[in-house]
């Protein structure tokens, strides 16, 4: 995952949202690779946020359906970088 991350070539972001985020295993490495942008983690399952919740207190965790959820979460601004699994990183 790591390896997949460092090969982005977006030196910046300043939003990035992790879809299917889980207990937030991903979220966390996507804070480490990018420390300044504001990344939020989506979930669909009440368990998995709330395990990320309890593990990272301070990170910003959304209970969502990916299928559903407008990817501006936050008011008049969109994510710049949607990875999901750690598997596909897209910027959009």
């Amino acid at each position: 995952a790591r390896d997949l991350l460092a090969r982005v070539a977006v030196a910046e972001p300043r939003t990035v949202i992790d879809l299917g985020c889980g207990p937030g295993n991903s979220t966390r490495l996507l804070h480490e690779r990018w420390p300044a942008a504001a990344v939020t983690g989506l979930d669909s399952s009440v368990d998995m946020i709330a395990a990320a919740r309890a593990d990272q207190p301070d990170g910003s965790w959304q209970l969502g359906d990916i299928a559903r959820i407008h990817l501006s979460v936050v008011p008049e601004e969109s994510f710049r970088i949607a990875v999901w699994s750690v598997a596909e990183v897209v910027e959009i």
